[in-house]
């Protein structure tokens, strides 16, 4: 098992956006959406290009707080007096408008990206979750309601902090109450750790969770504010070390973060300048893209065969020897007691988007750091963005650069939109690539995409609104 004293600080790195923000410094939430973060002071609500570091005014109504999104991506917004009200961002036109919730209004709201909404009502101690047409497909009565208010919907379940614990609540599991999935209901501290051996010491006296996966982020207070990072994925939780970076961190003036892939964007909001940073997490050294781990593997020891079971019917079988020594994740995952560990069985039979050949060059990296393609066969791009997919999912950042690297070299203006339609409104760096192409060679990009411009747009409807919001931008741009 992983204590708290093996697993080290998280070293933050961070570079600044955009300062001189016009924003006040108290009652900020912030949220992610199309390329931009959106930030509300509750007496207005803005956007900031993460590119640019442009910002422009959305609207000036008080009150408002981000949190969550509708099963379109559109963040929410929740005002609160003598009654409840919701609105949401629309992504097209940038406008405010009201959401359609019928009578009964909840204390706070969530959706899925099936449509489904998550709602907790205080007075009826209850969580449902309704079906887009309206039924209730699954609820919870609950024993205990401190923190739902500020609950945070994620596609499998819904996440919210007490005092010194993460609550977790999975959709369609048949649980009766949420489980605690890392730190502890009675347990006070402030030690990393994976799931309960971890330690929280007063999260009450500071914002509720920011994020909605794969990584979530916490203020903690023991003798100073904490910055700690959840991984919703293996339940691991570490302390980010954000010295040098000339955050104003008091019991009033907590920065606030939202995670965007592997990195995340934090808000200072030092009332002299209030800034946004893009922050990124250094690569430790002892890392997958090193050989000296395998030192840590004892040849004496039995194999340790784990089966990975696809969906094709294709069985692998690894050493978990190997996997444990090579892989941050599936040492944790496989110390965890989870299903996977105690039947040293990987199910994946369910998961369309994983086939033998991606898995292959996944578990050929963990064994030797490197990319190592089929023989004599030449990866397609849906092959290359599957193995992406598998290296952002259990968190082999190394993979992650060197397969974008080959998707980089192969993209060209008859593909480039539609590796957009993957990565759209990720903000991640493949992302910004693409972008980049298309707008140096914007018509050639649509003359040769307009058989296919259609059908990806249907598929994805966030590239149809980010190529529309880019094209207004231009035309707005030529009027000046």
């Amino acid at each position: 098992m992983t204590t708290g004293s093996q697993l080290r600080s998280l070293q933050i790195n961070g570079e600044v956006v955009a300062d001189r923000l016009p924003l006040s410094a108290q009652g900020l939430s912030m949220s992610f959406a199309q390329g931009r973060v959106i930030v509300s002071d509750r007496q207005k609500v803005i956007w900031i290009d993460i590119q640019s570091g442009e910002n422009g005014l959305i609207c000036n109504q008080k009150g408002l707080v981000l949190r969550n999104k509708t099963a379109e991506g559109e963040p929410i917004l929740r005002m609160a007096g003598e009654a409840l009200w919701y609105f949401k961002i629309k992504l097209d036109t940038w406008q405010v408008v009201p959401l359609d919730l019928g009578e009964e209004i909840p204390e706070a709201l969530g959706f899925r990206r099936n449509g489904e909404s998550i709602r907790y009502f205080h007075a009826k101690k209850r969580v449902e979750r309704v079906s887009s047409g309206g039924d209730v497909v699954e609820s919870i009565k609950l024993s205990r309601t401190s923190g739902l208010d500020g609950m945070t919907v994620v596609q499998r379940g819904l996440v919210f902090n007490t005092d010194a614990a993460i609550f977790f609540w999975p959709f369609g599991q048949d649980e009766l109450q949420p489980l605690i999935v890392a730190g502890s209901a009675h347990q006070r501290g402030r030690t990393d750790g994976v799931g309960r051996h971890a330690r929280f010491n007063d999260m009450g006296h500071a914002t509720h969770i920011f994020g909605d996966g794969p990584f979530i982020f916490v203020w903690d207070f023991f003798r100073g504010y904490f910055l700690r990072r959840i991984d919703i994925e293996t339940d691991e939780v570490r302390t980010c070390n954000i010295q040098g970076m000339n955050l104003d961190v008091r019991r009033n003036h907590r920065p606030i973060v939202w995670p965007v892939g592997n990195d995340f964007y934090l808000l200072d909001n030092d009332e002299k300048n209030i800034r946004l940073l893009h922050c990124s997490v250094e690569k430790e050294q002892a890392g997958i893209g090193r050989l000296n781990n395998w030192c840590s593997v004892d040849l004496a020891e039995d194999l340790q065969p784990l089966t990975f079971r696809l969906r094709d019917g294709s069985v692998l079988h690894f050493d978990a020897r190997i996997l444990k020594a090579r892989s941050e994740y599936f040492e944790r995952m496989l110390a965890s007691g989870c299903r996977e560990a105690l039947q040293c069985e990987v199910d994946l039979t369910g998961d369309a988007g994983v086939t033998r050949a991606s898995l292959e060059i996944v578990l050929r990296f963990i064994a030797t750091g490197a990319l190592l393609k089929p023989l004599g066969v030449e990866m397609s791009p849906e092959q290359l963005f599957e193995v992406r997919s598998l290296a952002d999912r259990y968190q082999l950042l190394g993979l992650k650069e060197v397969v974008e690297c080959e998707i980089c070299q192969n993209m060209s203006t008859s593909n480039v939109l539609s590796y957009l339609s993957k990565v759209v409104g990720t903000g991640e760096k493949l992302e910004c690539a693409c972008w980049e192409l298309f707008e140096s060679k914007r018509d050639e990009v649509l003359d040769t995409s307009e058989d296919i411009l259609t059908a990806l747009i249907q598929s994805c409807p966030e590239l149809g609104t980010a190529l529309l919001m880019r094209g207004r931008k231009r035309r707005k741009l030529s009027l000046v």
